[in-house]
């Protein structure tokens, strides 16, 4: 008996008497000619019932082709398998993940802005306080100070911001330090238009407002961050180049200039002597 399972996320459809497809996505939904062994293999797999031996070879090999499969040895319901696309991969993706640790500091004072839920639900461990992390993801509704991040870029820890200021949050940049711009680097750009920048940044969060007025931050746009946020260091665990890798995306109420902005590291930042 062979054991097959249907990728997650996949269905069978029924396209006529001669084919039937799995998936529903135009380019990569899979079309199978529909005979008699093939309809009854089909059935016996979207029940989540073993496929007889004698079945499986009108199924198997067009579903291997088309990653049609879960992988081997992974649970489907697991909510990082739900996510893949690429199934062949999955299992050392899904290691590395459990085996990193990540931090997360502060937090953007909305319901449903916590990243641990999400973090855990693909798969990647959380990191406690007391020790050392293999990524960092910090949360602030300010600009942070940025002696907090001085170490992380001093021990090459990789991080990831994600901060709401005056009614925008910004994602990024996922600083991996030595290859990519961190925060300083970007503050030292912005020192080209005001040299004064890095000295107003710097008292920033210390500016408090003393009228009791918050700062301004749009529950649905905290969310959106966190949830951007959260799948980039995914991506970077993963391996893979993440969107705001040395870049920061902006999003403001309307979302209707939602890109990632490039930053290259800056010549005279210290992040470059370390």
């Amino acid at each position: 008996m062979t054991r097959l399972v249907l990728a997650p996320g996949l269905r069978v459809l029924d396209r006529g008497p001669w084919d039937v497809q799995i998936g529903i996505t135009p380019g990569a939904a899979l079309r199978v000619p529909a005979g008699p062994a093939v309809r009854r293999a089909l059935d016996l797999l979207e029940a989540g019932e073993t496929v007889p031996g004698d079945l499986a070879p009108a199924l198997a090999p067009a579903l291997v082709d088309a990653d049609a499969l879960a992988p081997e040895g992974v649970d489907p319901r697991d909510a990082a398998a739900a996510a893949l696309h690429d199934p062949a991969g999955f299992a050392w993706r899904l290691h590395g993940r459990r085996a990193a640790r990540v931090l997360v500091l502060g937090d953007l004072g909305h319901p449903g802005t916590d990243p641990r839920p999400l973090l855990t639900a693909a798969g990647v461990g959380l990191a406690a306080a007391s020790e050392p992390p293999d990524a960092v993801l910090l949360l602030a509704t300010e600009e942070p100070d940025r002696a907090l991040l001085d170490p992380l870029v001093r021990d090459e820890v990789p991080h990831l911001l994600v901060r709401a200021v005056e009614g925008t949050v910004v994602v990024g940049p996922l600083v991996e330090p030595g290859r990519t711009a961190c925060l300083r680097c970007l503050d030292a750009h912005h020192a080209v238009d005001d040299p004064l920048y890095p000295a107003l940044v710097a008292v920033h969060h210390r500016a408090e407002r003393q009228d009791g007025v918050a700062e301004p931050v749009d529950g649905a746009l905290a969310v959106l961050a966190v949830a951007w946020a959260v799948r980039d260091l995914v991506t970077h665990l993963d391996g893979e180049r993440a969107a705001t890798w040395s870049a920061t995306v902006h999003a403001g109420p309307h979302l209707a200039d939602l890109a990632a902005v490039q930053w290259q590291r800056h010549p005279d930042c210290g992040c470059r002597w370390t």
